[in-house]
């Protein structure tokens, strides 16, 4: 992420969408509650950059993690024609209200628990 906020670009790829879901997955294997992958993409080539996206995604489950959470789901899916659709849920306390106004910004994060997750909210947002 930091290669785009200094060059303002990324670079563009084909990626297989299996292969980056069997990465994470891999990675949240030493997660001690429930992790589930909800693919429900039929085509496995994405165009992006698969290491910014991984990056984004082990940042916000990683943040789940510390948080707290038991349970996290990983949903993928057809949000229409070109776009597609990569949601994370899960059984945390989430942000309290009084904190919310701060996710945007990128090195003052509220929590000691959590290292600068304004910086990974705002990129994943």
């Amino acid at each position: 992420m930091l290669i785009f906020a200094k060059q303002g670009r990324l670079a563009m790829q084909s990626f297989s969408l299996r292969q980056l879901l069997d990465h994470v997955m891999d990675s949240m294997e030493p997660f001690a509650g429930s992790f589930t992958v909800d693919n429900r993409l039929h085509n496995d080539l994405l165009l992006g950059n698969e290491d910014a996206l991984r990056g984004a995604l082990m940042n916000l489950l990683n943040n789940a993690v510390e948080a707290g959470a038991g349970q996290i789901i990983l949903t993928v899916r057809q949000n229409d024609e070109v776009c597609v659709c990569i949601s994370i849920e899960d059984d945390g306390p989430g942000i309290d209200d009084s904190s919310k106004h701060g996710c945007s910004n990128p090195f003052s994060p509220p929590r000691a628990t959590v290292r600068d997750w304004g910086w990974r909210w705002s990129t994943a947002w």
